[in-house]
């Protein structure tokens, strides 16, 4: 697994991924520096089932499973997103999420994503959107 402080790229990767897609790279200045970029070379566990949820985590490219009790019971794939309401709330975690091996993720950690929701113009509004679908 490779974690690492995200490229100058960032700005452009970010704006085309998840709730993110299509807000003008510079509207994302304020997040883009604290992006992390996981490149997965295994699976790799992000949440455990019952633990604090520290980060939203977007699909870049590849996939994250959402496990039940051992069971894959939903796959996240290029340009969705791990579910915010226990990162909001500060409730833990009703599932695990694996990155899948060759996955790459971005990681937004609470703060920034927070940060993200208070001055990114349209973030919050569609969040909220794919919450409710």
């Amino acid at each position: 697994m490779t974690r690492r402080r995200a490229t100058r790229d960032i700005a452009r990767r970010v704006s085309a991924a998840g709730p993110f897609a299509g807000t003008p790279p510079a509207q994302l200045r304020v997040v883009t520096p604290h992006v992390e970029v996981l490149t997965a070379a295994e699976d790799v566990a992000l949440v455990r089932a019952g633990a604090a949820v520290r980060e939203f985590y977007i699909v870049e490219s590849g996939s994250i499973d959402v496990h039940d009790d051992g069971r894959i019971v939903d796959v996240l794939v290029a340009g969705e997103c791990s579910d915010p309401r226990p990162l909001l709330t500060r409730m833990p975690s009703a599932y695990e999420l694996t990155a899948a091996r060759g996955s790459v993720v971005l990681i937004l950690d609470r703060r920034q994503f927070v940060t993200a929701l208070d001055v990114v113009p349209g973030f919050a509004r569609r969040l909220l959107t794919s919450l409710a679908t």
